[in-house]
């Protein structure tokens, strides 16, 4: 088993507060290799980790453990290994590509000569050199966003954070920006968010590549597993319980399922040939309360 120190991303009893609430009460959790897809309830701890605020506040660690490449999150120790992309924030609309990196470059303390070195390079990584003298007024959404994971590239960190790159993308650009993604991870590690991933798209090639597939709901980890376990044929549902979560838990077990997590959020991994009624019909035969069933996979 993977040690803290190793861990891409490792939590014990991680409480992360937005403001005044709790937004994670208590997460554990310790990834196994260097490409983990975070699906489901992943804001707050994205947030916490790329330092990004969340409406007013920037999620804090309140609580427990959290580090990323056994580097601590809580002190930002983690920033000096990891290269962080949270997509679509405001940008300099007047600048060209380049002055925009070397700005960030420069942010990060680099001299004006070596910032400009730095951000070639990282415009070299992704073979989008062409772009450094376009105006940012002048590109699309996904171009915007390969010039922000441009930005998360500079220096070479050996570990890539990636909030959610492809949400929101048709499928052609998603496929692009899924190509300078496999460029700027070839090198290194990466964690990487998404709302949902589907077989046959970008998200579900995101997939495959992964280590780690880690769900997330209020909170808890409800799997992690290896992409083969759960993109075989088979579909994933985040299922809520509010009432007699143990009897439909037995119920999915004589049709050889199995539900994972607890005790309100579940996931549950189907054969393809199963919807979100099939689960509905177990639930009435149980007695139990389902107020929701969303597909994750498939």
């Amino acid at each position: 088993m993977t040690d803290r120190a190793d861990a891409v991303l490792h939590a014990a009893a991680a409480r992360i507060s937005v403001g005044e609430t709790t937004a994670v009460a208590e997460l554990t959790l310790c990834t196994r290799g260097d490409r983990v897809l975070l699906l489901g309830d992943t804001e707050a701890l994205m947030a916490a980790i790329t330092g990004v605020p969340l409406g007013a506040h920037v999620p804090r660690l309140s609580g427990g453990s959290l580090a990323v490449a056994g580097h601590d999150v809580a002190t930002g120790a983690h920033r000096v290994v990891a290269g962080l992309a949270a997509f679509d924030p405001p940008l300099p609309m007047d600048w060209i590509v380049a002055e925009y990196l070397i700005w960030h470059a420069r942010l990060g303390g680099a001299s004006k000569a070596a910032a400009k070195t730095l951000a070639r390079d990282a415009l070299v990584t992704l073979e989008l050199l062409a772009m450094a003298t376009r105006p940012l007024s002048s590109t699309s959404l996904v171009q915007r966003r390969a010039v922000v994971l441009a930005s998360a590239l500079l220096g070479k960190p050996p570990l890539l954070v990636l909030d959610k790159p492809l949400d929101g993308l048709d499928e052609a650009a998603a496929g692009w920006l899924l190509e300078l993604l496999a460029r700027a991870t070839a090198d290194c590690s990466a964690i990487v968010s998404a709302s949902n991933v589907r077989p046959n798209t970008s998200s579900g090639r995101l997939a495959s590549t992964a280590t780690d597939i880690c769900l997330l709901r209020a909170g808890v980890l409800l799997t992690n597993a290896e992409p083969a376990e759960l993109l075989c044929g088979a579909k994933m549902f985040e299922v809520t319980v509010r009432h007699n979560a143990g009897a439909l838990r037995d119920a999915l077990a004589t049709r050889g399922l199995e539900l994972q997590g607890g005790p309100c959020h579940f996931s549950l991994t189907v054969p393809d040939d199963m919807c979100a009624s099939d689960i509905l019909v177990a639930a009435s035969e149980a007695r139990a309360t389902v107020v929701s069933c969303v597909p994750l996979l498939g």
